[in-house]
């Protein structure tokens, strides 16, 4: 428990191997790839700064934040930029 919340996590035992070290680095990898996502939508996104309080601008800037992600996500893909950075996007 953290700060109220239930927090699970991978660990690899080698002498209780409940799992082979490839599935503990594949299931670190997904994780990784889990943090980096939340780091892009609130660091580079801005998903978290809006001036507005009624829902449906609300819901209107979480669109637009999600979908800056996305196409932030397409850039990268066609090699535009190395890494979803602030200081790489300029």
């Amino acid at each position: 428990m953290l700060k109220d919340q239930r927090r699970h996590y991978v660990v690899y035992l080698p002498e209780e191997v409940p799992f082979e070290r490839d599935d503990f680095s594949k299931i670190h990898d997904q994780h990784w790839q889990i943090e980096q996502y939340h780091r892009a939508i609130k660091q580079v996104c801005h998903i978290e700064h809006f001036q507005v309080r009624s829902e449906q601008p609300v819901r209107n800037h979480i669109f637009a934040a999600v979908l800056a992600f996305v196409y932030l996500q397409k850039m990268q893909i066609a090699q535009e930029f190395m890494n979803c950075r602030s200081s790489d996007l300029t």
